[in-house]
């Protein structure tokens, strides 16, 4: 398996990136799933700890980030109820202008 480079992206891009979609998570643990800090700063830990080079760094920005917060909080998002987490995800990501 060959290994994917992003060569013209510089670290402190990536960096950035992966800082703003560790937060994009974090807004929705606490507005969503209704967690607090510590369970936040939880995943802040794992997320940051995660033995990632920078092309696993960039792709794992990738993953939808209402899916890789529910999975860290063990949420199942194949069950009927987690509908009205998309829906709220809908809304909070229009109001904060992560979608259109």
């Amino acid at each position: 398996m060959s290994k994917i480079e992003f060569p013209n992206l510089s670290d402190e891009l990536i960096n950035r990136e992966f800082d703003e979609y560790i937060g994009r998570c974090a807004t929705i643990m606490r507005s969503i799933f209704h967690q607090g800090d510590k369970r936040i700063q939880d995943f802040r830990d794992w997320a940051h700890g995660l033995p990632l080079d920078r092309s696993a760094r960039l792709l794992f920005t990738h993953e939808h980030p209402l899916y890789q917060s529910a999975e860290f909080l063990d949420i199942d998002a194949r069950a009927k109820s987690f509908e009205n987490a998309r829906y709220d995800y809908a809304n909070l990501a229009r109001r904060l202008g992560w979608i259109s």
